[in-house]
């Protein structure tokens, strides 16, 4: 799956940070950031989605994961 973080969204509320910290970082403006976008299926990225107070975390299948799948905004 694919991680899209959109800065113009986030407001850097670090929740994503407690939830998945090996998946997530703060860029340069505090806001996150995906430490590698394209990563396993991963139970602590979807809390991160899910828990995200601004909804700016979204993620998309990839054909890796489930080939003719359709993206996965939440």
């Amino acid at each position: 799956m694919t991680i899209v973080v959109d800065a113009a969204r986030c407001v850097g509320s670090g929740t994503r940070m407690a939830i998945a910290p090996d998946r997530f970082e703060f860029d340069d403006e505090d806001r996150s950031r995906p430490i590698a976008e394209t990563v396993e299926e991963d139970t602590g990225v979807r809390t991160a989605v899910d828990m995200c107070p601004t909804q700016a975390i979204t993620i998309r299948r990839t054909t890796a994961d489930a080939p003719g799948a359709k993206a996965d905004t939440r």
